[in-house]
């Protein structure tokens, strides 16, 4: 780490849409859907409980970055 800010400052306000975006489709902060990249042949676990804890560590994420950037 550098102590540049530069890419946090240059991404953040893409990164906060897309929050934004989920935040519109989720229910009490759960989403419905999942947000993964990957998908199993045979469903071992549930997209609605993985896309949330994913959009936790998103809006987690985008909270550091803030207070990094002021």
């Amino acid at each position: 780490y550098t102590g540049d800010t530069g890419a946090l400052a240059e991404h953040y306000p893409d990164f906060q849409q897309y929050v934004d975006y989920l935040a519109q489709y989720s229910e009490g902060h759960l989403l419905k859907f999942g947000i993964d990249d990957h998908k199993q042949l045979q469903p071992l676990n549930q997209g609605d409980y993985l896309g949330s804890a994913y959009y936790f560590r998103m809006v987690d994420l985008l909270g550091k970055m803030a207070q990094v950037l002021g």
